[in-house]
């Protein structure tokens, strides 16, 4: 590795497709959260058994670090790069200790709930565009309980991924399809496999309608819509900030409100309320800004 270390375990997994190599090193102690694209890594590693992947591209006979990939929740003994399953351009890794109690999928996002679920289970994606890694998904089992482990074992291959959880609970002997797997947790570590269709993790479209202006001291509302009826729930952050309008004397302002497209609808309604300021005015603005937008993806 670019930044070896005693007991860092590179070489653990392996992966390669191509000119493509990935290299888990699960022991790997740098504290980053976040990707270096090119030939460099962390130097200084302060943390414990936190982990990381390499990724590396061969042109003609030699072979270059293309990326140094870690986890996005940098916990302390995550293994992060124990697992990991490799296509052309998208790279799984399963981290089967994470402990957040969390049942969505997020898009390019690694924001979680932060409640606790021990041993739980996750799996992050990670996808090449030209030369550069970025985080696709993080994806936590639709049902995910402590203990689970979802991510003990991964698989991809031509936009589909397999998670593993082998100690989940759902007696259950037959197929779920759709985005939720049963709640039912009376058969313990009798285990499950997820399945995804990575073709449909892409960042949620939405569009904000034009709004007729909403007169002082009345609430109104501001539509959020897809294009058309959507597979699954979306959920978003809603914010306002300043435009021509001041927040507090002429509008009441929203930070970080959270809105949910449900699954066969296409809208949802943001309420704006306006203050009576008694000044007279022309019409003024207030910015929307949409945030974290995150889908649950179909799994089985």
């Amino acid at each position: 590795s670019t930044n070896p270390r005693s007991g860092d375990n590179f070489g653990f997994s392996i992966a390669i497709v191509g000119d493509t190599l990935a290299v888990g090193a699960p022991n790997e102690d740098g504290t980053q959260t976040t990707i270096t694209n090119g030939i460099t890594s962390q130097q200084a590693k302060t943390g414990t058994d936190i982990g990381a992947v390499y990724v590396y591209r061969r042109s003609n006979l030699s072979w270059a670090q293309e990326a140094y990939i870690k986890d996005t929740q940098g916990a302390a003994s995550s293994l992060f790069g124990k697992k990991i399953s490799l296509t052309s351009d998208t790279l799984a890794i399963g981290v089967e200790t994470e402990s957040n109690y969390d049942n969505l999928l997020r898009h390019g996002s690694a924001t979680l709930s932060g409640l606790s679920a021990e041993n739980s289970g996750y799996v992050q994606v990670f996808n090449r565009t030209g030369s550069n890694w970025s985080l696709l998904a993080l994806i936590k089992a639709s049902n995910a309980s402590p203990g689970d482990k979802f991510g003990s074992s991964v698989a991809i291959s031509t936009g589909t991924l397999i998670g593993g959880a082998p100690f989940e609970d759902a007696n259950q002997a037959t197929i779920t399809n759709g985005v939720q797997a049963p709640w039912d947790e009376t058969l313990p570590d009798s285990g499950a496999a997820y399945v995804y269709n990575l073709d449909r993790v892409s960042a949620p479209s939405l569009l904000v309608e034009d709004t007729d202006e909403i007169p002082e001291s009345q609430s109104g509302s501001i539509t959020v819509r897809t294009a058309s009826p959507t597979a699954a729930n979306i959920t978003f952050t809603v914010s306002t900030s300043n435009g021509t309008a001041t927040a507090g004397s002429d509008y009441t302002a929203i930070a970080g409100a959270v809105y949910t497209i449900v699954a066969g609808t296409d809208r949802i309604s943001v309420p704006v309320t306006i203050t009576d300021d008694t000044s007279a005015e022309s019409s003024e603005t207030i910015n929307l800004t949409i945030t974290a937008a995150s889908v649950a993806i179909t799994d089985a």
